[in-house]
């Protein structure tokens, strides 16, 4: 089966191991991370004896030296915590309501590259998404409305539901 592969987790001498993600708390998460640990035992990943003399990806140096020369900020986290505090909201945060663009813009995104998922909401919106992802699972989203001959596009997830779709444009038309 091809898809995304999940992150590696090793048992080693009763010890579970896993990659780490090094995030900045002191900032606002912008959908990257700063770098990677290799693997370290997740059970103790806290205690400083091990994660400050663990050594950091591409840094050359450990993850005590190279929280020390990025501010001091820095936490290490598995996966999970990663994808549940920072990732997920991230995505879900880039997803805002739609806004009215220009027929143009709207046919310039239509013809930049072959959109997915083209078709008719119902008898008075058509929509299509952007072939190209702007992150992840997120593309840009553009619906016209035929009967005003209006156009707009916000970020969705590719997998969003047409009833959603449908209710989140609504949502322009009870806002102003």
């Amino acid at each position: 089966m091809i898809g995304r592969r999940k992150p590696v987790k090793l048992t080693l001498n009763y010890f579970i191991m896993e990659m780490l993600y090094i995030i900045d708390q002191s900032e606002k998460f912008t959908g990257s991370i700063l770098n990677t640990m290799p693997f370290v035992d997740v059970n103790i990943k806290n205690g400083k004896h091990l994660l400050d003399h663990t050594f950091v990806h591409y840094s050359g140096g450990t993850f005590e030296e190279y929280n020390k020369k990025n501010g001091g900020n820095l936490i290490a986290i598995t996966w999970d915590e990663f994808n549940d505090k920072f990732y997920t909201p991230h995505l879900k945060e880039l997803q805002q309501p739609f806004e009215e663009i220009t027929e143009e813009r709207y046919y310039d995104l239509l013809e930049c590259v072959p959109p997915k998922k083209w078709h008719n909401l119902n008898d008075s919106l058509n929509v299509f998404f952007v072939g190209e992802c702007y992150t992840a699972n997120i593309y840009r989203c553009c619906i016209k409305e035929k009967s005003t001959g209006k156009f707009y596009s916000a970020y969705r997830a590719i997998n969003t539901t047409d009833e959603q779709l449908i209710n989140d444009f609504k949502i322009i038309h009870f806002d102003n």
